[in-house]
């Protein structure tokens, strides 16, 4: 956080009333959306992103027939992971950072060669991992008993809800930079109205809720000829034909439920933050930013774990949410590294995205192919996760109130303690 004063101007004078007071949660070299896209497209790395969808696919299905047990799917996420989370560590290192890029100069068969040179390094990583693990949880293993108790489908399984907060954590620092655009600093107090906020933000839930499950079950039919075309009535109180009775009504109130509930239990540090001027503007994009994204998780649990939802739309909305994870987890881990956290750099973001995603993507994987007893269709079970990042979301709400605060408290102090210009 800094505090910026224009202390004098290029040609000497002393700065004008107007000169704003610069004072944010990031500092100006923040990485920006389109460095974000360049990052993860970027031809010396791309490979690696390539890797992750067809590997991932490729031992999903093996699992589904049977061909690899649970065990042997779980050690091999595990070490793709693993193998991914030390290529990250040694990207820092010129180097290694030469062996794990392909070269963007190169064309033809060549360049071939040089993105597949690129991958042997973490492959040959979770390669060795994958051997030592397996070798020693067979029959005369060291690590055997772990194998009857199917300790590494079960670690995965535990790790979902560990990638499923990740997601929301990983959403904070897009949704605090969206914020910080839309709602500049400004100088000045007012008065603050915590209920008629608060109703403010539930109605604008509710009517965002209400909007998205009449449009989802209503151009639903228009991409998919199979199902069933819904009235304007059917898709917002009934819901579709197989649902359970006012479906559509229960899924809009337990938005607008859980978007009071949230700020309710923030009533003393909104209030404070919405006595500045900005303050207030900023608490309600804020809210109507993640809160608007809790609901969007909640109804795609509405939609995947209740009513059963599995059709290419559920797959198509999982790939928007997976590049927007993979996005906001990379502009996190760059914007730790800029802060001073040299674990996480801009050279090597995308791989520790990547082996996030190894990680979320084993996880989905043995929970669906039937580690809780009877398989699940695999979007059931990102259900599952949706439930557990909309929990998260609500406390990166609270969060971020609470940085918002912090920074309008800082300003406050600055104000007072500045000295009248003569």
């Amino acid at each position: 956080m800094s505090i910026i004063v224009g202390d004098r101007d290029s040609e000497g004078d002393e700065p004008h009333e107007t000169d704003g007071i610069a004072l944010d949660i990031h500092d100006s070299n923040v990485m920006t959306l389109r460095d974000l896209v360049a990052t993860l497209l970027a031809r010396d790395t791309i490979a690696h992103v390539a890797l992750v969808v067809s590997a991932s696919v490729l031992v999903h299905t093996l699992t589904r027939i049977g061909t690899l047990s649970l065990d042997t799917a779980a050690v091999i996420f595990i070490s793709l992971s693993a193998a991914y989370s030390l290529t990250a560590i040694g990207a820092r290192h010129e180097g290694i950072g030469r062996i794990i890029r392909a070269s963007p100069a190169t064309t033809g068969a060549k360049a071939l060669t040089t993105v597949a040179g690129s991958l042997l390094m973490p492959l040959i990583i979770s390669g060795m991992i994958t051997a030592a693990i397996l070798i020693s949880i067979s029959g005369d293993g060291i690590l055997n008993a772990a194998a009857s108790m199917h300790v590494f489908p079960w670690l995965l399984a535990i790790m979902f809800c560990v990638w499923s907060l990740m997601q929301a954590a990983a959403f904070r620092v897009p949704a605090e930079t969206l914020t910080t655009k839309l709602a500049p600093l400004e100088i000045g107090r007012n008065g603050f109205d915590a209920i008629a906020f608060r109703r403010r933000v539930v109605l604008t839930i509710l009517i965002a809720a209400t909007i998205l499950h009449i449009l989802f079950f209503s151009v639903k039919p228009w991409l998919d000829p199979t199902k069933e075309s819904l009235t304007w009535f059917q898709a917002a109180v009934m819901g579709p034909e197989d649902a359970f009775p006012f479906s559509g009504v229960a899924f809009v109130l337990t938005c607008g439920l859980v978007t009071d509930l949230v700020l309710r239990r923030q009533t003393n540090r909104l209030s404070e933050l919405g006595s500045y001027n900005s303050g207030r503007r900023r608490a309600f994009i804020w809210s109507i930013i993640v809160l608007g994204f809790v609901a969007w998780h909640l109804f795609s649990f509405h939609r995947k774990f209740i009513l059963r939802s599995s059709d290419i739309i559920e797959i198509t909305e999982e790939v928007i949410l997976m590049v927007i994870t993979v996005l906001s987890a990379i502009w996190a881990l760059s914007n730790r590294a800029k802060s001073g956290l040299q674990m996480f750099t801009s050279q090597n973001a995308v791989f520790w995205a990547t082996a996030f995603a190894y990680g979320y993507a084993g996880s989905i994987s043995i929970i669906s192919n039937g580690l809780l007893g009877g398989e699940l269709n695999p979007t059931q079970a990102l259900g599952i996760g949706h439930l557990v990042t909309a929990l998260g979301l609500c406390a990166v709400h609270a969060s971020g109130i609470d940085r918002f605060r912090i920074q309008m408290g800082d300003l406050s102090r600055y104000e007072s303690d500045e000295s009248p210009i003569s």
